[in-house]
């Protein structure tokens, strides 16, 4: 029931064999931890008598472990040899570099997704400043229109409070 290995085998620097066959271990993370061990020549992730770790299941496992524990002489009770060696470390390699170059084109991706909404809102913004104060202007406008209006009628009402001549003559 051992879910990962961590610096616990630190210490066991003259270990050579170590079978974790049917545990529960899931994570690459604990291959580089066993990478410590020097002196491990044998190790099993599954055998057929006792059965497999989920590490097991992922792509990639035997590569990975094989390209990292280059202490190894034998993993999973198979012999692995030079070539398997070469092997490994050529398609990790590979497998490093396509995806560093897969990462940096989603970054630069990202980048320009990211500029482009900053642009976008940046323009939309634009537009609605320019709305904005098209509409403070219309406001400005209409005050003074009223504020004429206001005094348009205050002077027809003053002109109408006061007497004309016409008629001031006739009342007398």
């Amino acid at each position: 029931r051992v879910t990962e290995i961590g610096p616990a085998l630190m210490h066991n620097q003259r270990l050579e064999e170590l079978n974790l066959a049917h545990n529960r271990i899931s994570s690459f993370r604990d291959i580089l931890n066993l990478a410590r061990l020097g002196s491990l020549k044998s190790l099993s992730f599954s055998d057929p008598h006792f059965g497999d770790n989920p590490i097991c299941k992922l792509c990639n496992y035997q590569t990975y472990v094989t390209y990292h524990l280059t202490q190894l002489a034998s993993l999973d009770m198979e012999h692995i040899s030079d070539d398997a060696k070469r092997l490994a470390r050529a398609i990790y390699l590979k497998k490093k570099m396509y995806y560093n170059m897969r990462m940096k084109t989603l970054k630069r991706d990202a980048t320009n997704i990211i500029t482009k909404a900053q642009e976008m809102h940046q323009s939309k913004m634009k537009g609605f400043d320019d709305c904005v104060r098209t509409l403070l202007r219309l406001q400005k406008d209409m005050q003074c229109c009223q504020l004429r209006h206001a005094e348009a009628e205050a002077r027809e009402a003053g002109q109408d409070e006061q007497p004309s001549p016409a008629r001031g003559g006739d009342d007398e």
